[in-house]
């Protein structure tokens, strides 16, 4: 006798697969066997919708093969072969008294899945005769051929490689050799190019869970050329200068600064009229200080 299970039918396979844990809650016997095991024990009465102890014979269970692309029923599919006794969902994603938030997780924790250290390894290598561009490429094809188990720690472990050539090219673009890009603006701009590639081919970066995002507002400041330069300054320099000139002003100017500021930080808004004779310090007060902060 050969049993089925439909995993990729819900109207069947979901009232089979919820009376396998139902029959583990109240059968100790059957809390001994995984999933695909489960059939050589028991069998599946139609009738009842529910599982009974095999007396004669022995049954044979299947599970269809699940595509790696449909994510989460992928990695369900994997801990099936391996957890026995599950009384729950919860329980199918628990490793070692820890449940995890999702199956892919779980199965990670099990050891169940590569490392990515294959794939860190590699683009590392690549990097040292390869342009960024084809770095950015092989990314974008990894992720479209679901090679890797965790493509957010690749990502993380990788991406100063896959930024190779980022800058050359903005400076290139904006004829501005001095120009210079923080984390975040080399960063989204990578990820705006892997989203290219992966939109050409259907899919996007929205379909790898945990993987980040390119910030559109990013992609475009990082693309503008006046927000750029106005960006374009030494933080440390800044916050000693600003150091410097709020240690200059008067009392009565450094209580005009706080309340401003206060205005700002709480995102009160507010109207501020600064008046005084000539030679008072207004220009030192407005120019150097409230724009330097």
């Amino acid at each position: 006798m050969i049993l089925t299970m439909f995993l990729d039918k819900p109207s069947i396979a979901s009232s089979m697969f919820t009376a396998w844990m139902e029959c583990n809650v109240v059968n100790a016997d059957a809390r001994k066997l995984t999933y695909v095991e489960f059939p050589t024990k028991f069998v599946w009465q139609r009738g009842d919708r529910i599982w009974k102890p095999l007396k004669v014979g022995k049954c044979i269970g299947r599970i269809h093969s699940v595509s790696p692309n449909l994510g989460e029923a992928y990695f369900l599919r994997i801990l099936l072969n391996k957890v026995k006794g599950p009384k729950s969902f919860e329980e199918i994603r628990t490793v070692n008294g820890e449940e995890y938030s999702s199956f892919r997780d779980a199965c990670y924790a099990l050891g169940l899945l590569d490392d990515d250290k294959e794939y860190i390894d590699a683009i590392k290598e690549v990097s040292h005769s390869g342009s960024g561009f084809y770095l950015r490429f092989l990314f974008a094809t990894l992720l479209m051929c679901n090679s890797m188990s965790k493509p957010e720690v690749v990502w993380e472990n990788t991406w100063e490689y896959l930024a190779d050539g980022i800058l050359y090219n903005q400076r290139q673009r904006f004829k501005s050799p001095d120009l210079s890009l923080n984390e975040d603006q080399l960063k989204n701009l990578i990820l705006f190019e892997i989203e290219q590639v992966l939109l050409r081919n259907n899919l996007s970066l929205k379909n790898y869970k945990n993987m980040p995002i390119p910030d559109v507002d990013y992609v475009s400041s990082s693309n503008n050329r006046l927000i750029i330069e106005e960006l374009d300054y030494d933080i440390p320099i800044m916050n000693t200068e600003f150091d410097r000139m709020f240690l200059a002003l008067t009392n009565e100017q450094r209580h005009i600064f706080l309340d401003i500021m206060t205005a700002v930080k709480q995102n009160k808004g507010g109207v501020f009229f600064v008046y005084g004779y000539g030679g008072t310090g207004k220009t030192f007060f407005m120019e150097n200080n409230i724009c330097s902060y």
